[in-house]
């Protein structure tokens, strides 16, 4: 994996990509690293931004792999829970620890 970061940099030396197309190529690269050793039958929850859910439904797509977007429903109980384990916000009810 290695080798494939430091070739990102590379194909913007020798102008292959332009700089506004690093990000993208990038950000796919690590997706595909990611989703690499994804099973067919697995049920993997990858918490993700919303500006790289369609990113990542492409990636899952060319897999045959379903993709389903929970961020809405996850995002901000998500948050919430992160703020209470950090004692920046109370508790979270019914939560035990």
């Amino acid at each position: 994996m290695l080798h494939r970061l430091f070739a990102v940099r590379a194909l913007g030396l020798f102008d292959v990509l332009s700089r506004e197309q690093l990000p993208s190529f990038l950000s796919g690269l690590l997706i595909g690293h990611e989703l690499n050793d994804l099973s067919a039958d697995s049920a993997a929850v990858h918490p993700i931004a919303p500006s790289l859910l369609s990113a990542y439904e492409v990636a899952l797509r060319l897999r045959s792999h379903p993709a389903r977007g929970y961020w809405e429903v996850v995002a901000a109980p998500g948050c919430r829970r992160l703020a209470s384990l950090a004692a920046l916000a109370p508790p979270v009810a019914g939560d035990p620890t």
